[in-house]
């Protein structure tokens, strides 16, 4: 492979990763501020969205809400920003979080009064983002160590 073209797709994988959890971290923060209302827990479940011949098995919590404002009903199935992200890989994280929002339940839905259809059920930053945007970090850090020593890169490669 080439060095030069290894070396940037690891910066641009690092700075995409790291921006998109800033993003995230910036979003999540925003919603302690936002406007709460009462909403229904419509589907709850835990897809297993294993493969077959797959080792690891892939689970994701599937859960669904409405909510009514203005007259106007919404849908949602964001739980947090970054909720996508660990819980497609834990099964016991997302086991709970079907657990905790069984379907009929009433909820109270937090959503952002400028963007009406953008909701969360849990405000506040999780630790999934905290640790996407330090991975996306390193992921950049190693790859401007790289760029900056191209030899370190050649180094590794060739004491193998």
């Amino acid at each position: 492979m080439n060095l030069e073209l290894f070396i940037y797709f690891n910066l641009s994988v690092g700075l995409l990763l790291a921006l998109y959890n800033l993003w995230l971290i910036i979003k999540a923060k925003s919603t302690k501020n936002w406007d709460k209302t009462d909403g229904t827990i419509t589907n709850s479940e835990l897809v297993d969205y294993t493969s077959a011949g797959e080792a690891n098995s892939t689970f994701k919590p599937k859960i669904e809400y409405t909510y009514f404002l203005n007259g106007n009903e919404y849908k949602s199935k964001r739980i947090y920003f970054g909720s996508h992200i660990m819980t497609s890989y834990n099964k016991r994280h997302s086991q709970k979080l079907v657990e905790k929002y069984p379907k009929g339940t009433k909820v109270i839905v937090y959503y952002d009064r400028l963007n009406e259809k953008e909701s969360v059920l849990e405000t506040g930053i999780k630790s999934q983002i905290i640790i996407g945007l330090i991975l996306g970090i390193i992921i950049t850090g190693i790859g401007l160590a790289f760029l900056k020593n191209p030899n370190l890169l050649n180094d590794f490669w060739t004491s193998r």
